[in-house]
């Protein structure tokens, strides 16, 4: 009969650290999918530049589509830096888009936890080889 209770105390002891770690569980898997949504958000990003006509409205068309992108996944970056590479922007070339998302921890899991992740994608992605050219097109 002593050890009567005994799993009770043993159990309220262990809670805590479940809770931690069902806590830790949820951020790791709140960051994986936020990952997943930035490379979506560079590839939006980067065909959205490679379908401009001219290298200039390029980083503003990457920029635009970044952010629709991420929006759409319910990402809210507190900073959001889009650098769009247009070195190579000719038919037959590539576009290559980054992006550096900056997101608090409490606005990626709704725990208030100290901090903030960051988060880079790259995409690259083609420029059509027999695009029309545009004053051909007039």
């Amino acid at each position: 009969m002593a050890d009567r209770g005994s799993a009770t105390v043993q159990m309220t002891a262990a809670l805590p650290l479940l809770l931690l770690l069902l806590a830790f569980a949820l951020f790791a898997g709140r960051v994986s999918v936020t990952r997943i949504d930035a490379n979506a958000a560079a590839s939006a990003a980067a065909r959205a530049a490679s379908q401009q006509r001219q290298p200039a409205t390029a980083p503003a068309a990457a920029e635009r589509a970044a952010h629709a992108a991420l929006a759409g996944k319910g990402v809210s970056c507190a900073t959001l830096t889009v650098d769009t590479d247009t070195s190579a922007f000719w038919p037959g070339g590539v576009v290559s888009v980054s992006i550096l998302c900056r997101l608090s921890t409490q606005a990626l899991t709704g725990l208030r936890m100290p901090g903030s992740v960051v988060l880079r994608a790259t995409a690259i992605s083609p420029i059509d080889t027999w695009r029309a050219d545009e004053q051909a097109a007039s």
